[in-house]
C-alpha cells in the first residue's frame, strides 16, 4: 500500500511540477534535424574525429512544460581506421558506413518551457534526455542490427509561437561490436581485436551525434487556465 501511494505521488509530481499556466499549448512537435556524427570504438577514441553528415526527423510529445517523450528517425554516417590506434591493433584497415537510428527519449527540461505569456514560463531552457532505440547498419560487408542506448543533453528555444529551434548531443551505446567491419573484415577483424570478454556493453561499439533541429508546434491543447482569473487580471 505504501508502494502504491508513493508511486501515485510520483505520477503527480511528474504531471503537476512543470505546469506553467498558458493561454495556449501544443501537444506536439515535428520538424528536420541536421548534423555531425563519428563513431567510437576499437578504431577510433578521440571525440569528433572522421565526422560525417547526419539528418533525420524529430517529433516530441510535451507530457508537461518540464518533461517531455521524443521520436527519432535519424540517418548518421561512420567511419574509422586503425590508424587512429597509435600502433594498438596490429593490422591496418579501415571502414565507411551508413547507419539508421530509430530510438525514443525521455527529456526532462531543466526550466519550465514555453511561451512567457502567463505564469513561470522560459522560452530558453536546457534539458537532458535518455533513452532506448535501434541501429541498423547497412553493408559494404553484412547488414547488422542492434540495441542502442542514447545519454545527452541539449538546449532549446521558442523562436515563435510555434517555432522551436534546438541544439543536441548525445552518445549512442550499442548491443553490437560489428559497426566498425570493412571490405577486409574476412582477413582483419575489428570485432574484439584485443580478445577481451565482456558482458552487456562492455567492448562494444557506439557513436555519437550532435545536431541542430528545427520543429513546429501542432495539435493544440484544450486551455487549461482558469479564464475568470485570467479576465480578472486583465482588467
Amino acid at each position: 500500500m505504501r508502494t502504491l501511494r508513493s508511486l501515485l505521488l510520483l505520477i503527480c509530481f511528474i504531471f503537476c511540477s512543470g505546469l506553467c499556466a498558458q493561454e495556449e499549448g501544443y501537444f506536439l512537435e515535428i520538424g528536420p534535424a541536421g548534423g555531425a556524427s563519428f563513431y567510437l570504438g576499437d578504431a577510433n577514441s578521440t571525440l569528433f574525429a572522421d565526422s560525417r553528415a547526419s539528418f533525420g526527423f524529430l517529433l516530441r510529445y510535451n507530457i508537461t512544460p518540464l518533461f517531455s517523450l521524443k521520436g527519432n528517425l535519424l540517418y548518421a554516417g561512420i567511419e574509422g581506421s586503425t590508424s587512429r590506434a597509435d600502433g594498438a591493433i596490429p593490422f591496418e584497415t579501415k571502414f565507411r558506413r551508413s547507419l539508421f537510428d530509430f530510438g525514443a527519449q525521455f527529456e526532462v527540461s531543466f526550466l519550465n518551457y514555453g511561451i512567457q505569456t502567463f505564469g513561470n514560463c522560459h522560452k530558453l531552457s536546457p534539458y537532458f534526455l535518455i533513452g532506448c532505440g535501434f541501429t541498423y547498419a547497412s553493408k559494404p560487408l553484412e547488414n547488422n542490427f542492434a540495441v542502442n542506448f542514447p545519454v545527452g543533453a541539449g538546449l532549446r528555444y521558442k523562436v515563435a509561437k510555434r517555432v522551436n529551434l534546438g541544439f543536441e548531443w548525445t552518445f549512442r551505446f550499442s548491443s553490437s561490436d560489428k559497426l566498425d567491419v570493412s571490405e577486409d573484415y574476412s582477413v582483419y577483424s575489428l570485432e574484439n581485436p584485443f580478445l577481451i570478454k565482456g558482458k552487456g556493453l562492455q567492448n562494444k561499439d557506439s557513436y555519437s551525434i550532435l545536431m541542430l533541429y528545427v520543429t513546429i508546434d501542432v495539435l493544440q491543447k484544450p486551455c487549461n487556465c482558469n479564464t475568470q482569473e485570467i479576465k480578472r487580471k486583465r482588467k
